[in-house]
Order: structure tokens, then C-alpha cells, then sequence
């Protein structure tokens, strides 16, 4: 938190990266919720997201870390953890320490790979997800047209954001529609579902105009 944006973090799903821009193999560090991450694929093809930090002497996962078969390596004695935290080999050791055993070592996030997006499950408190993430089937559906990806940085926070999607009065001053898209929403639970009907004018490759009439 900050004192342009006091409100906490909400708890939930977070897109932490793209199905397409992690490879099998491939361990990257990144950092979301205000910590670091280690973010990997396995050579199955299985995502893992980890503390960067090696529960035996403290080494850093990200920095000279490498995958092996289904699971991360470390570069300092080469231990080995499974997607779930678990060690899987310790190479100079004649069998895993009894304490930690078949249980969670190095500590992990859940995570979910779901249309073409890696989710990280985040809780203040470490809790358990209580919801899944919702598959989209228009994602794997050939009828649809080729997905884009924008990207951009401002200032802000999921709260703001969320504000500004139900003030619509302000949509004719600062975005300059003519006219204030009509719809309903709905609220499931933890969902919400919402369809906007109206006319707007859009722009094609060549920067010509036109009217788009949405139902």
C-alpha cells in the first residue's frame, strides 16, 4: 500500500503471465502481491510458481536454477522440488530427511494455467483458493477471431479500476461517447456477469471510421 492508493490488495486469481511466453524448461523470476517469485514449466508442461528462495541454505532459485524432469533444481547443492514444494532428490543423500519427507518444503503458490493465461492465487493470509478460475470456451473456439494483446502502465488500483467501470456518466466527457452503452449485470457469488448493448464508432487498420452495433 501506498498513500496514493491506501486500499489493500484483494484476494483472488492475477494473471502473472502468458501460456505462450513460458517455455517447457524455462524458469523465470518475477514479482507480483509485493514479493518475489520464481515462475516455471516442467518438462511435462506443468507450471509451478515458488518462493525464489532454497529452504536448505537460502540460495536464490531464479539465479542459476534450471528445470529437471518435474521439478526445480537448485544451483547451490542441487536439491530438487516438485510443482507442490516437495524435494524430490537431494544427490548426495542416501534419502530425504524423515521431517521433510513426502511434505511441502519449499514454499509455493497455486497456480493455474487456464485460457492462454498463467493465474497465481493470492490471500493476505496464505488462504486456500475458494474459487476456481472460469474457462472460457470462446478461447478454443475456431469461429472467433484471433485474440490481441494490449498492455499498458498506469497508476492504480484493482478498486479504482473497478469504480470506473460503473461510473458511465463519465464516459461522453472523458471518452467521448455520444451515447452511454445500455446493459445488464448480473452477480453470482464472487462473479459478475455484464452485457452492454449500444452503438460506437471504431477504427480499422487504415484509420477509417465505423459505426459498431453491439446486442
Amino acid at each position: 500500500m501506498s498513500d496514493r492508493f491506501p486500499m489493500p490488495m484483494p484476494f483472488g486469481w492475477f494473471c502473472v503471465g502468458y501460456s505462450d511466453e513460458l517455455a517447457v524448461g524455462e524458469v523465470r523470476n518475477i514479482h507480483y502481491f509485493d514479493r518475489d517469485m520464481v515462475l516455471f514449466r516442467t518438462e511435462s508442461g506443468k507450471v509451478g510458481l515458488s518462493s525464489p528462495v532454497c529452504p536448505h541454505l537460502g540460495a536464490h532459485l531464479g539465479h542459476g536454477g534450471t528445470v529437471q524432469g518435474e521439478s526445480i533444481r537448485c544451483p547451490f547443492h542441487h536439491w530438487q522440488y516438485a510443482t507442490n514444494g516437495v524435494i524430490t532428490d537431494i544427490p548426495y543423500a542416501s534419502r530425504i530427511p524423515p521431517k521433510w519427507e513426502g511434505k511441502p518444503c519449499l514454499e509455493t503458490y497455486p497456480v493455474r494455467e487456464l485460457n492462454e493465461v498463467i493465474w497465481a492465487w493470492y490471500h493476505p493470509e496464505g488462504a486456500a483458493p475458494d474459487h476456481e478460475v472460469l474457462e472460457l470456451d470462446e478461447m478454443s473456439d475456431p469461429e472467433w477471431s484471433e485474440r490481441q494483446r494490449f498492455e499498458w502502465t498506469f497508476g492504480s488500483c484493482p478498486q479504482e479500476i473497478a469504480e470506473n467501470g460503473v461510473d458511465v456518466a463519465h464516459f461522453k466527457y472523458v471518452h467521448g461517447m455520444e451515447a452511454v452503452p445500455e446493459g445488464e449485470t448480473n452477480y453470482d457469488g464472487h462473479i459478475r456477469r455484464s452485457r452492454v448493448s449500444g452503438t460506437r464508432m471504431i477504427k480499422d487498420e487504415a484509420g477509417n471510421e465505423h459505426e459498431l452495433e453491439s446486442t
